[in-house]
């Protein structure tokens, strides 16, 4: 029995897997939690002890939204469960990156480089891709929509690119997040700002939600400027993506906009003139996290 627990920016969600069967209740075997941010020092899924808790605290300050609440959580399970936890990391996907892709074009003397964000569902997504077309060879672009958002270029399930970087505020317009942005704009506004105030509720001045705003899209300005700004950073990064691939095999939309928004698949796909195939695959990173923290604990490593 594997208990996942994932903290995301906007929600948290619980389940409970048997043998990757969900089920409503159980005494658990061990829990796993989705930790955003693994910085440099984790690139893979870890047992956590004190030692890790400590570094995940050290690294809170790359993903605020996310690691903070996720070590809350993991210090209420250590309380009250006596089970093996395990920390399933979202950049470790992406540890797999070429160095081109995952650097920045700064001195390394600084330990910046992009660690790439939403792994668990990226590596899921092309799982179920595979599962679907049994293409062990595709290529794809992997879009995850929701409150956060991000875009990963796919080759034979190695991630070659992706739109988040060094923090989950590089890339594509979210939810309250920036997105791309120019580094001297800190000079203006804070990070606070970037993270908490900015993307689609900085840009509509009326909400960050997305279903919010289509509502309003034909008749408020800013609603549909925001939608539409949205939209670009999308078609940017699938153009991108689609050059640096080759060729694209499929377009997969998941994440709560992604997989339930058919106006948002709609305007992105219009603006691709000869678009691959189009999927829509529903994420699960709570069965991601299971599997991952099941093969930890029976492998000891």
């Amino acid at each position: 029995m594997i208990l996942t627990v994932n903290a995301g920016s906007s929600s948290v969600k619980y389940a409970l897997y048997d043998k990757e069967k969900l089920v409503d209740s159980g005494v658990p075997d061990a829990i796993g939690h989705r930790v955003v941010h693994g910085g440099a020092l984790y690139t893979k899924s870890v047992l956590i002890d004190d030692e890790v808790l400590k570094n995940l605290k050290r690294l809170s300050k790359l993903a605020p939204l996310h690691n903070g609440p996720a070590i809350e959580l993991i210090e209420e399970c250590q309380k009250k469960y006596d089970v093996p936890q395990v920390a399933v990391f979202d950049t470790a996907y992406f540890r797999q990156m070429p160095a081109v892709s995952r650097f920045y074009a700064i001195s390394p003397k600084y330990g910046i480089e992009r660690f790439g964000f939403h792994g668990i569902s990226h590596s899921y997504l092309w799982k179920q891709y595979l599962a679907q077309t049994g293409n062990a060879s595709g290529k794809i672009i992997t879009l995850h929509l929701g409150s956060g958002c991000s875009a990963a270029a796919i080759d034979s399930g190695r991630p070659i690119d992706t739109s988040m970087g060094y923090t989950p505020n590089e890339g594509l317009v979210m939810a309250t997040r920036s997105g791309n942005i120019d580094p001297q704009v800190v000079e203006t506004i804070t990070l606070e700002q970037l993270n908490r105030e900015s993307g689609l509720l900085g840009l509509s001045g009326l909400s960050d939600d997305m279903r919010e705003l289509l509502k309003v899209y034909e008749t408020n300005e800013r609603a549909r400027f925001a939608v539409d700004l949205f939209c670009y950073r999308i078609v940017h990064y699938i153009g991108a993506y689609t050059a640096i691939l080759g060729q694209v095999d499929a377009i997969v939309f998941s994440g709560g906009i992604g997989e339930n928004s058919p106006e948002i698949r709609g305007i992105v796909t219009k603006q691709l003139h000869t678009p691959p195939p189009i999927l829509v695959i529903p994420t699960n990173e709570n069965l991601e996290i299971a599997r991952e923290t099941e093969r930890l604990i029976n492998s000891g490593s």
